[in-house]
């Protein structure tokens, strides 16, 4: 399904950022096959996805951006067999990303490179570089970036020399929580947080249940925000850690539901009475609402950010398009 294929090119991807960190230490050929062989597979998973809103364009592009800026760092990369140099390494991938927007861009297939070996594609991109998988058409990475920027993900002065023209993205201003989302009455509200304390020493399995699903909204980011300064949890016996990362992938799950048109896709399960606004601006709200709850976890050291690594990593790459999240990611 599309939860499971994202979920897939995520591992994917933190398995290529290992992979180059750990390259230039010690560069080889059964790296640079790991390294291909991920980049592949991770093309498979989304080449049905158009380039614009690709969630991992970001990704191939950032991997083409030393490319761009350095003309010096084309052909010059030589080594008598069996050796292999971490530039080559480099200008083996980049010539293979290269290939393959090319190729999307074209709305060409790119299957064939996933039957060609590493040291094939090193000899046809470096070795005895060729165009011939660029139809003989020099490699031009404007268009890619003009999409970035279009999409409000890449911001003009971040692209290479030479590309200081393309379009500023316009910017909204984003909206307090107050006008977005609202709250119970107060007088229900503490009558419900004391009857969640009690019901966690009762029941806790139904009631951790109960706390995982609660709708994304700023009254119930305080409960929980509450519950983790308290210990409410820890004093039950309860490991918060799972419960907040539980009730973040639930979120996760609630706003791509509103990426989708109302009654298409599996409908994610939350709160009785809860109701999911559909679209791209309800994303946006909704995701904005998220990083404040984990930003405010991570400053005041309730819940550390390696133990929030993959719901960081699948908000970053999937919701870039928001410049809160690229703000986020620096930050963090």
């Amino acid at each position: 399904g599309l939860e499971s294929g994202f979920d897939e090119s995520m591992r994917i991807k933190n398995t290529l950022d290992t992979i180059e960190a750990t390259s230039r230490e010690a560069p080889s050929w059964n790296t640079l096959a790991l390294l291909v062989n991920c980049e592949l597979r991770l093309w498979r998973l989304n080449e049905n996805t158009p380039l614009r809103h690709n969630p991992f364009l970001t990704h191939w592009v950032d991997a083409l951006l030393p490319w761009a800026a350095s003309s010096a760092a084309r052909g010059r990369a030589h080594a008598t067999e069996p050796g292999i140099t971490t530039e080559m390494m480099f200008l083996t991938r980049v010539g293979l990303i290269k290939a393959m927007l090319h190729r999307a861009n074209r709305h060409e297939d790119s299957s064939e490179f996933c039957g060609t070996s590493p040291r094939d594609l090193y000899n046809a991109f470096v070795r005895t570089p060729t165009q011939v998988y660029l139809d003989s058409q020099p490699f031009d990475i404007a268009p890619f970036l003009r999409m970035l920027v279009e999409e409000g993900i890449l911001e003009p002065e971040a692209t290479p020399d030479g590309h200081e023209t393309l379009p500023t993205p316009p910017s909204t201003a984003a909206p307090t929580p107050s006008e977005t989302y609202g709250s119970p009455r107060l007088n229900d509200f503490q009558q419900w947080k004391q009857d969640i304390l009690e019901k966690l020493q009762t029941a806790p399995v139904p009631t951790v249940l109960e706390i995982t699903h609660l709708p994304l909204e700023l009254s119930y980011l305080d409960f929980l925000t509450t519950l983790l300064v308290d210990h409410a949890l820890e004093e039950k016996s309860i490991d918060p850690e799972p419960v907040i990362t539980s009730y973040i992938q639930h979120s996760l799950r609630s706003i791509e539901q509103m990426g989708r048109p109302p009654g298409s896709g599996p409908v994610v399960q939350g709160s009785a009475g809860e109701v999911v606004d559909h679209g791209r601006e309800a994303q946006s709200r909704a995701v904005k609402l998220l990083l404040l709850f984990v930003r405010n976890l991570i400053r005041k050291e309730l819940v550390g950010a390696q133990v929030l690594y993959f719901e960081i990593q699948e908000i970053c790459v999937r919701y870039v398009w928001i410049k809160e999240v690229r703000e986020f990611k620096r930050w963090v």
